[in-house]
């Protein structure tokens, strides 16, 4: 991502660089971090324009198209075999016709996780979701500065959705949850902050006793009902 882009905006860049073509994204279909500075974003979309790139040049040799098999059955050489998980499940994806997100152009200033904790008895009456005493979602936010606060990824998501559990919500972690996926997603660095904000949907079995600075509220999103009917999420590594 350059500076002063959105996500969307990357993404969209990129593949006209390195491939030549003119792309709409249309959801994320993964997320991996390996260092405070690195975090990547698979995106699944659409060619919409462009042309096939067949030169070289310094964003890229050149762009080609391959069979899936074999590059999934690595017959052919690849530069980073760590394409092909990603690869792989695209595919699942596509077939299971999931209904992802795409990132939101809000700007940040740090890394914030927000819980979206629900209940659902299944019996048609609306969702229960945890609040906090604002009416919003739990949420923690750590100072994107701190290298010691960013644990092994660019920032311990899930490290800091236990922190929210235990300090905000009352819950002893969320393993006693069951993750369903990631609900929203914002970055906007086009003025110049270079935060990121999460939030992350977990499934509560039973309409647990929590904290007296949150309550159980009634919600009738649609977006919580679609993930939590689905089998997929979007993988976060």
């Amino acid at each position: 991502v350059n500076p002063r882009e959105t996500l969307t905006l990357a993404v969209q860049r990129e593949v006209q660089e390195e491939a030549g073509f003119l792309f709409n994204p249309t959801r994320v279909v993964g997320i991996e971090g390996s260092s405070p500075g690195w975090m990547r974003f698979n995106f699944y979309g659409e060619i919409t324009g462009g042309e096939l790139k067949t030169h070289e040049d310094k964003e890229s040799i050149q762009a080609k198209w391959f069979d899936l098999t074999e590059v999934l059955d690595r017959r052919i050489d690849l530069r980073a075999a760590d394409i092909i998980p990603v690869i792989r499940n695209a595919v699942v994806q596509q077939e299971k016709l999931f209904v992802g997100t795409l990132p939101s152009a809000i700007e940040r200033a740090n890394y914030t996780v927000s819980l979206a904790i629900v209940f659902n008895d299944n019996s048609g009456s609306p969702i229960s979701v945890v609040t906090d005493r604002s009416g919003g979602l739990p949420t923690m936010s750590i100072e994107k500065r701190d290298p010691k606060s960013h644990a092994k990824h660019i920032f311990d998501i899930f490290g800091i959705a236990d922190k929210i559990c235990k300090e905000i919500v009352g819950v002893g972690s969320t393993s006693d949850l069951l993750f369903r996926g990631i609900l929203t997603l914002a970055y906007d660095g086009r003025q110049g902050k270079d935060g990121i904000h999460f939030t992350l949907l977990y499934a509560s079995s039973t309409q647990r006793e929590i904290s007296s600075d949150c309550s159980w509220q009634s919600s009738n999103r649609s977006d919580i009902r679609t993930l939590l009917s689905s089998d997929r999420i979007i993988p976060v590594k």
